[in-house]
């Protein structure tokens, strides 16, 4: 049986001109032994990423926070010694 995993966080940071110039994701993974463990990215955002935060939908934040999906993952695996 393979490890689960749920997000915990998809958070953007507002500066004070309002936008999102950074974003912190997390997620936890279960073994199936039960133990858990987190894993982290947190990313600043340039060029066309850098935008108003209001103008982000919560699709946006899913879809970008899924292209680390993969190392948050990484991170978690290893911590649990997968």
């Amino acid at each position: 049986m393979a490890n689960t995993y749920t997000w915990v966080v998809k958070h953007l940071n507002t500066n004070m001109r309002g936008y999102a110039d950074t974003g912190f994701f997390e997620m936890q993974g279960t073994d199936p032994n039960g133990k858990t463990a987190t894993g982290s990215v947190s990313v600043s955002f340039g060029g066309a990423d850098l935008k108003p935060t209001s103008s982000w939908t919560q699709a946006d934040i899913d879809t970008y926070a899924a292209t680390y999906q993969d190392n948050i993952q990484s991170q978690i695996d290893s911590q649990l010694g997968a």
